[in-house]
């Protein structure tokens, strides 16, 4: 295939979610693809969903790519265990061997010798995902967004001080952490008539939350945001990764958060490197502390199929 029917694929493609913020841009045809970092990392996520119609799954490049995939998964995921980081040290491994062996008119950069070296630092520091320097990028983009805005540039560095101390004080008018769940605007008092009998037992079993409880399409906690129709884990062992569709989000007296969700049937596509789920007639509600991974998901229906790309690798409870 050509750069044009990439580049087609992805302006057709109908991104959900988060995913749709960071929707990738138009991709190069020289040697750097262009682009953000967190636009380039929803491309490498998305790109099997991209091409899987016209791609050999069995080429060793497009092996190369999910390789690549699973150590981003992996670098990437705020919770790893002692196995997964030996996993993780192996896959780089073999990554820029392979990588030698398939390019080798195109010489290695000094990243891949630093690459080799996250294993061992995340021993040292915890989860490489907890130091990025994105979000001091997010930091510094309000100053440049501030010089923009004010057209001022006798003195500088007093303007974004200013600014900055300014947008400190109101933020510290409030919490600055809120461990407790928001509702959404539409939510409304929960009455067990008003739904189907296995969501209200599902609810109605849940004996954690305190009554009176308040039901709605969206729940943000400690500013995740869970909406209806995304896809969380709420489980997950050696062999079964278990995802829930969230049909309603729950928030009881005390503020804790929960959601019911569409129990679902899981396979992971190994070739792909994406989950394949189907839906079930069992329902359950989860409290948001409770699921196995924070982080909700979009589903993407492909030739009647319903995908998942994890945005990080799941921690593997099962490894000390």
């Amino acid at each position: 295939m050509s750069i044009d029917c990439l580049n087609n694929a992805v302006k057709v493609f109908q991104f959900k979610g988060s995913d749709a913020c960071d929707k990738p841009g138009l991709i190069s045809n020289g040697p750097a693809i262009g682009g953000h970092a967190v636009q380039n990392w929803c491309l490498l996520r998305l790109l099997p969903l991209l091409l899987f119609h016209v791609v050999d799954v069995s080429c060793e490049c497009w092996m190369l790519l999910i390789l690549l995939r699973e150590v981003v998964e992996l670098v990437c995921a705020p919770k790893l265990s002692n196995t997964q980081v030996l996993y993780l040290n192996r896959l780089v491994q073999l990554y820029v061997e392979e990588r030698a062996r398939l390019f080798p008119m195109v010489p290695l950069r000094p990243k891949h010798h630093y690459l080799q070296q996250y294993s061992w630092l995340i021993m040292v520091f915890g989860p490489l995902i907890r130091v990025w320097t994105m979000r001091l990028e997010s930091k510094h983009s309000s100053f440049k967004r501030c010089c923009r805005t004010k057209h001022n540039y006798i003195n500088v560095t007093k303007t974004v001080s200013k600014f900055h101390q300014l947008n400190q004080a109101l933020v510290s008018t409030g919490s600055l952490v809120c461990d407790g769940a928001e509702r959404g605007t539409d939510w409304f008092a929960f009455d067990n008539k008003v739904f189907a009998h296995n969501v209200s037992s599902a609810i109605l079993n849940c004996i954690q939350l305190q009554s009176p409880l308040h039901c709605s399409a969206v729940l943000t906690c400690r500013g995740v945001k869970y909406s209806k129709d995304a896809f969380v884990v709420t489980d997950r062992n050696e062999t079964l990764t278990k995802f829930g569709k969230i049909v309603l989000c729950v928030m009881d007296s005390c503020g804790k958060g929960a959601v019911v969700v569409n129990v679902c049937s899981s396979l992971k596509h190994t070739a792909l490197g994406l989950y394949i789920v189907k839906e079930t007639d069992c329902y359950e509600c989860v409290l948001i502390q409770d699921l196995w991974d924070y982080c909700p998901l979009p589903s993407y229906n492909v030739a009647g199929l319903q995908y998942i790309a994890l945005r990080h690798a799941l921690f593997d409870g099962n490894s000390e």
